[in-house]
């Protein structure tokens, strides 16, 4: 059994370690602050978490946006912007790169969301340089929803041997309603006041404003729609026939 002096001693010891580490996580904290250009209002960082390894990246958060957020970036000259106004309810997750050997840094990517957009639980995973995410205004996304806007690895051509799945921009538009639980694909792109259904798996390019896209993989199931993000106009009382 341990003396009183054994254990006061393993206290100081236990003290002096988290001292130093909390000392340099300080110091990391403070290095990727000088080297990175973050916009962010002091109260809001309470709720942000930053993980930053690189240099020259830009984040800007409105200061009107209420976020609870995770950003990690691995990379260079990689740029996070959001506009007035977004809201999460839950966690909004975003990673640009990553620090494992089979991925890496990546440079002069951007996450970009549009003013007047809300988030439940939502993740944007970008593992490629060059490649862009940008949500428009006025978007409502629900919980568990997944913008993988990558493959992680590479495809080749069999007989050439050039990679056939690269990765450009993401688009959703204004006005989008994503349903949960749904995962968008790299490149994907979808029009203006559209709906994506529950549990759905989109990939490619959905042009055509003002619908409903489901399933797995996704298409186009109902036209001619819109909607509303307030259930109090008529809705919930559904009184309707």
């Amino acid at each position: 059994m341990k003396t009183e002096k054994q254990l006061f001693q393993r206290y100081i010891l236990y003290k002096m370690l988290f001292m130093r580490r909390k000392s340099m996580l300080c110091k990391q904290k403070m290095q990727m602050f000088r080297d990175n250009n973050i916009v962010i209002k002091d109260s809001a960082l309470k709720r942000i978490s930053l993980d930053i390894v690189g240099k020259n990246n830009t984040i800007v958060i409105s200061d009107s946006a209420n976020l609870k957020s995770d950003i990690h970036i691995f990379g260079d000259n990689n740029c996070v912007y959001i506009d007035d106004n977004v809201v999460s309810a839950g966690s909004l997750y975003m990673l640009i790169g990553q620090n494992h050997h089979n991925f890496g840094p990546v440079h002069n990517c951007e996450i970009k969301i549009g003013k007047n957009t809300s988030f439940e639980s939502t993740s944007i995973i970008v593992k490629n340089s060059n490649a862009r995410v940008k949500i428009g205004d006025d978007c409502v996304f629900a919980f568990d929803i997944m913008l993988y806007h990558t493959d992680s690895h590479p495809v080749f051509d069999l007989h050439s041997g050039k990679i056939i799945n690269w990765v450009k921009d993401m688009c959703i538009g204004n006005h989008v309603w994503i349903g949960a639980k749904t995962t968008i694909l790299k490149n994907t792109q979808i029009a203006d006041d559209c709906i994506v259904g529950w549990g759905a798996t989109v990939s490619g390019k959905f042009d055509t404003e003002h619908c409903v896209i489901a399933g797995n993989p996704a298409r186009v199931v109902k036209t001619n729609i819109t909607w509303a993000s307030d259930g109090s106009k008529g809705y919930i009382q559904n009184e309707g026939n």
